[in-house]
């Protein structure tokens, strides 16, 4: 593998020291470790936060090339206990992923305790130039990012959920929006759990579409809770109807349909207008873990129902941002100028949008500034900001300018 040696190396020269890998698959810690052999590191690896945890006390690396998550919990978790409980702020932690958010960066330097972050995928001369940095070996610190020439660690890849991320991870960082694209538009079948502190989910996938969901216990988010909500059966006789569906250990629905309180229309509206509210849920969690499993999804035999996932990451977006804080990232979205962007694998057309909103969305065309197509859709200012976040982040409309 040709590069630009390090003076560290020149004269092939070897260096000493214990780098602890810890990554979340076992293949990402092949890719790394042999190479780094190469020039004489020793190198331990682990993909378990407790195995790692372990490795850190007995082998005291020089310097620790982590990854935001493994198979049994966080990279914060590990860093607080190694930052915290053993008050060690002087072993060099390189946080390296595929995940491009800011926000990650910031939280992992200022709050974990990390000293770099490495956007992968990166090289392998950034990548030794940065451990022999760290180990104080050499001078200047590289420039970042590191992703140019020839990778060494790709972006994390799974044969499972989607090709760019793990089958297990963490949820921090949004990246519940890029795993549910991808597997609505590879069109997977399996089954999606999503987690965090008490709060559980799962998503039940056919072909990239929605056929059940569970939520578990999720407080306020019951079908009884919709119903009562939605006014779709009178609240006084919905409980009765709910008693007994915990009695008779029988679904709320079949119940309601058989006593003649609902029709199969109504019935199959609320099931999926109560789906996509459970659904949209986790796009507000800040922490958590998913896991994407190969089965056979549950479907409901008496209302078979199938829901896009496209629209739900849309909607998951609209509903869970701060409008404030993504302006205040974003800037001044009102001069800013955007185009619709044309994709192979997804398009505007199958989103459920309103009249309105695909008068605006269908208005940009990379010559008018947004705050003028708004004026002409006459739509709230935070609408269209919930609109345009969620429509960039399923990549189908980009900034090309200020007006």
């Amino acid at each position: 593998m040709a590069m630009d040696l390090p003076a560290a190396l020149e004269g092939g020269a070897k260096v000493k020291g214990t780098i602890l890998l810890a990554q979340a698959t076992r293949a990402e810690c092949d890719h790394l470790q042999a190479p780094l052999a190469d020039v004489g590191l020793s190198v331990v690896t682990a993909t378990r936060l407790e195995n790692a945890y372990e490795l850190y006390l007995t082998h005291h690396p020089d310097v620790m090339i982590i990854s935001p998550f493994f198979t049994d919990g966080l990279a914060s978790d590990l860093c607080r206990r190694i930052r915290t409980q053993k008050n060690d702020r002087k072993t060099p932690i390189i946080l390296a992923t595929s995940v491009g958010s800011g926000t990650l960066q910031m939280e992992a330097i200022t709050r974990w305790g990390v000293n770099d972050v490495v956007r992968l995928p990166a090289t392998f001369d950034g990548i030794v130039r940065l451990i022999l940095y760290r180990m104080g070996l050499e001078k200047t610190r590289p420039n970042f990012p590191l992703q140019k020439a020839e990778p060494l660690l790709p972006a994390a890849q799974s044969t499972d959920a989607a090709r760019t991320l793990p089958a297990a991870g963490s949820l921090e960082d949004a990246i519940l929006v890029p795993l549910m694209r991808m597997v609505a538009v590879k069109k997977r079948t399996g089954m999606l759990h999503l987690s965090s502190d008490d709060r559980a989910l799962v998503y039940h996938l056919l072909r990239g579409e929605l056929v059940q969901v569970e939520s578990g216990h999720l407080h306020g988010l019951t079908f009884a809770d919709y119903l009562a909500e939605q006014r779709v059966v009178d609240p006084e006789r919905l409980a009765v109807f709910v008693k007994r569906s915990v009695e008779e250990k029988r679904l709320l629905g079949h119940l309601v349909r058989k006593a003649g309180l609902v029709d199969d229309a109504t019935l199959r509206s609320a099931l999926v207008g109560h789906w996509r509210v459970k659904a949209v849920h986790p796009f507000s969690w800040k922490t958590g873990t998913y896991r994407f499993e190969k089965s056979t999804p549950v479907q409901s035999p008496d209302v078979p129902i199938r829901v896009g996932l496209i629209d739900l990451v849309l909607d998951g977006v609209r509903t869970s941002l701060d409008v404030a804080a993504y302006e205040a990232e974003a800037g001044n979205l009102s001069r800013m100028v955007f185009r619709r962007v044309a994709r192979k694998d997804l398009d505007i057309k199958q989103l459920e949008l309103r009249p309105d909103e695909k008068r605006l969305i269908y208005s940009l065309d990379g010559e008018k500034a947004l705050g003028d197509a708004m004026r002409l859709a006459n739509l709230e200012s935070d609408d269209v900001v919930r609109l345009v976040a969620g429509l960039r982040a399923l990549g189908l409309l980009r900034a090309v300018g200020r007006a």
